[in-house]
């Protein structure tokens, strides 16, 4: 669970980064094809990668945490077993209540797409100005992939011809395509308000860019009285298809009548996407060794003990490097480990987790051993943790150094 909630904390901050950058800086420039490509950028970025991770620490110089046996006050209480069982449902409602969300969008996604086809199949169709044309009077002007949907048969009349250019600028541009890509991130991102302010972004950009296709051959004029004319008509919505007049007329005038912005102001846009790839980079890097990493069964390697104090005791610590080379390591998803000889239980078994590249080891007598992590691969790990007991000839310190392979 730790994992999956990382990754939607990752992309939502690219996603925060990225749309703050484009309100703040670019969303008055007229490059609207600029302004398309870096907000589908940056929504890829935001949901790839966070999936990255790349580790700018090479093995062997992991962070290293001061290593201690820990003493009965920082002793863990056993209630963190009943916690655990507790995080455990959490985490199954957690999942149930996501999945239902992303069925629950994922239905109205497919619904919208199959209303959408019945209803161009069972419209009358036509071609016209090279454009395929479905035609229903309940229609509202819109467009859906390769079709363009229309209340009534062509005229020869200037606003229908400004309507039908504005139609077909979204099926030559394909907006299609990112209105359907947009509701599949929706429909996985469904509790993320800022999904919905980028889908409100570009399919503002939409407009514009048809907008500005039907003012390249109309008066400016003449199609800003269009737009008030039609937004005090009463349309149905759809969310699968461009239509007419969707967004605010008040923002599409004052668009329209805009001064181009000088190119110049193109730089803007590489910062953006430094700025964009720069955080995206940043959240797909780690300092170090996740818990997810480590789960698996581990052999013991090699094993070596450097003491610190007290007397010489050649057989104890053969005797212990011999276990350790038999001995399995099992780490557990859920947080339970267990150290066996032959299948055999040695030395107990407990809960364990990891915490600023170090492993603690809580064994069923509550006793907690901080192991820190020396060097990590996919096959192989490294520990190193101190001990100290009492023995018939006196007490015994050192550091223990310990390998394990996948």
């Amino acid at each position: 669970m730790e994992k999956f909630i990382s990754y939607f904390l990752e992309s939502g901050i690219c996603l925060l980064v990225a749309w703050g950058f484009y309100k703040l800086v670019l969303e008055r420039l007229t490059f609207f094809s600029w302004n398309r490509a870096f907000l589908m950028v940056s929504i890829l970025v935001s949901i790839l990668f966070p999936f990255l991770d790349f580790n700018f620490l090479p093995a062997g110089t992991l962070p290293l945490n001061p290593i201690r046996v820990l003493e009965s006050s920082d002793l863990i209480s056993p209630t963190i077993d009943n916690t655990g069982r507790k995080i455990n449902y959490l985490s199954t409602g957690f999942y149930a209540l996501y999945a239902s969300g992303v069925l629950w969008m994922m239905g109205k996604l497919l619904l919208g797409i199959f209303k959408t086809i019945l209803m161009i199949r069972d419209s009358d169709k036509i071609t016209y100005k090279g454009f395929k044309v479905a035609l229903d009077h309940d229609f509202r002007p819109s467009s859906f992939f390769n079709y363009i949907l229309m209340p009534a048969n062509p005229t020869n009349s200037e606003s229908f011809d400004q309507v039908f250019k504005h139609e077909s600028m979204h099926v030559q541009l394909g907006h299609s395509l990112d209105v359907i890509f947009i509701q599949l991130v929706k429909s996985f991102l469904w509790f993320n308000p800022l999904v919905y302010l980028f889908e409100q972004s570009l399919k503002e950009v939409h407009e514009y860019q048809a907008d500005a296709g039907v003012i390249s051959e109309y008066s400016s004029i003449s199609y800003s009285r269009l737009l008030v004319e039609f937004a005090s008509s009463n349309h149905p919505n759809w969310q699968l298809i461009s239509s007419f007049n969707q967004f605010q007329t008040k923002n599409r005038i004052l668009m329209m009548h805009k001064s181009k912005s000088e190119k110049k102001d193109l730089k803007r846009f590489f910062a953006g996407l430094l700025v964009l790839f720069s955080v995206g980079l940043m959240v797909s890097c780690s300092s170090g060794v996740e818990r997810g990493d480590l789960v698996g069964t581990w052999k013991g390697d090699d094993f070596q003990f450097v003491q610190s104090e007290g007397p010489d005791l050649v057989a104890m610590i053969e005797g212990g490097r011999d276990l350790h080379e038999k001995s399995e390591l099992i780490l557990n998803g859920d947080g339970s480990y267990k150290i066996q000889v032959n299948g055999e239980i040695l030395n107990g078994e407990g809960t364990w987790d990891i915490e600023g590249g170090a492993t603690l080891i809580t064994d069923d007598g509550n006793e907690v051993t901080s192991y820190e992590i020396v060097s990590f691969s996919d096959d192989k790990l490294v520990t190193k943790h101190q001990v100290e007991f009492e023995t018939p000839m006196g007490k015994l310190a050192g550091t223990i150094t310990q390998s394990y392979k996948r």
